[in-house]
């Protein structure tokens, strides 16, 4: 047998016990019953929720696990042909070039860490990563790295449609490979060097399953005193479930 007054006298104890300490919040939550209510001392998500999220793009395949406040794991493939250089800074101007057609690049990497929400909007994931790059680029030909990195993603969602956020990657690693006429210009021994981009998110359709992120980035990679820095984007079209 149900008895709503007692849900009812619950909540008035609360806001009363909250009252006293004004740094304090209650948030009323819905449930699955409707003569039962939940409260929490942190506001609810402003959007949809889910627990795992795929995505593919051009030349990227995704996953992530996104529960909130649980464990997050993540493979990530991302492969591009579309980079330009950064050239060294004169004074205040600095020349950007589109790399030659024959130009790729591969990254592909396994992440673990955990997913923080804060105020039902901030999302906050500090991660460890293992993985693999191929970088044919500027004066490094056909380096193969395997690679550590460490790093953290942020997502702040203004509601239920747009988020931005920012992530940071840093790695180091020991080059595998290289190809038999390799010269001077060719990656030696270790590889370092970050990767940073500014997700740009959008969500849509019935319950906000779907959503498409542009992240434009820029990669930086040293080895044996020689380094090459380069910008580009990544579309990803995502299902959340």
């Amino acid at each position: 047998m149900n008895y709503p007054w007692i849900s009812s006298l619950a909540l008035i104890t609360m806001q009363v016990a909250f009252a006293e300490d004004h740094s304090s919040k209650a948030y009323i939550v819905e449930t699955h019953n409707p003569h039962h209510i939940a409260i929490v001392s942190s506001p609810p998500p402003i959007a949809p929720q889910y627990e795992h999220k795929v995505g593919v793009g051009d030349g990227r395949i995704l996953y992530e696990r996104t529960k909130n406040e649980d464990v997050y794991f993540s493979t990530d493939v991302f492969a591009t042909r579309f980079i330009a250089r950064i050239n060294h800074p004169h004074g205040l101007h600095v020349h950007v070039h589109r790399y030659p057609s024959k130009t790729s690049f591969l990254d592909a990497e396994v992440k673990l860490g955990y997913n923080f929400l804060r105020d039902g909007k901030d999302h906050f994931t500090p991660f460890g990563g293992v993985g693999f790059m191929n970088a044919n680029m500027g004066v490094f030909k056909h380096a193969k790295f395997a690679y550590a990195s460490t790093g953290f993603k942020y997502l702040h969602e203004l509601n239920s449609v747009f988020g931005w956020g920012f992530n940071l990657k840093g790695f180091v690693g020991q080059q595998i490979a290289k190809k038999k006429d390799s010269k001077k210009l060719e990656a030696k021994k270790v590889g370092f060097g970050a990767d940073m981009g500014i997700p740009l998110c959008f969500r849509f359709a019935k319950n906000r399953h779907w959503d498409i992120t542009v992240e434009p980035y820029y990669l930086y990679l040293e080895s044996n005193h020689e380094h090459a820095s380069s910008v580009g984007s990544k579309l990803t079209l995502a299902h959340r479930f």
